[in-house]
């Protein structure tokens, strides 16, 4: 509650998360199936040298995965708000009773199937990562 800022960025920094959090399921950070997600993720939002060929800012027609990737976000975090708050009500008041995400029929059938989505994503993020390595070797 004290920390300056500095410690709090330093602290609270999405890679001090990731690295802890895999670290509390006994994982490598580069390992965790988040790894592979954070890196597109930071491909399609960020400015950078490469065109990313996956997204463009924004939502554009016709590329199907764009306005998908936009579901499975809400979803991702709607679970993760879901979790936490209903492990903070059984440590805070224990007789509360509020359902997690797997028990809500309709929430968790939207989950699966943006899960679906983002994992056939993931896929083809994966085989064009390895194609362009094998391009980028061959060229060297």
């Amino acid at each position: 509650m004290h920390a300056t800022e500095k410690v709090l960025q330093r602290e609270f920094c999405p890679a001090r998360l990731r690295k802890r959090y895999a670290a509390r399921l006994g994982k490598k950070p580069e390992d965790m199936f988040e790894a592979l997600y954070y890196k597109a993720h930071s491909q399609a939002l960020h400015v950078g040298p490469r065109a990313n060929l996956f997204a463009n800012p924004g939502i554009s027609d016709g590329i199907w995965y764009q306005s998908d990737a936009c579901f499975w976000e809400l979803y991702e975090h709607g679970r993760r708000l879901l979790v936490a708050t209903a492990n903070f009500a059984h440590i805070a008041a224990p007789e509360c009773i509020i359902k997690r995400p797997e028990d809500m029929k309709d929430f968790k059938a939207g989950l699966e199937r943006t899960q679906q989505m983002q994992q056939l994503f993931m896929l083809i993020l994966t085989a064009s990562d390895k194609r362009l390595e094998t391009t980028e070797q061959a060229e060297n």
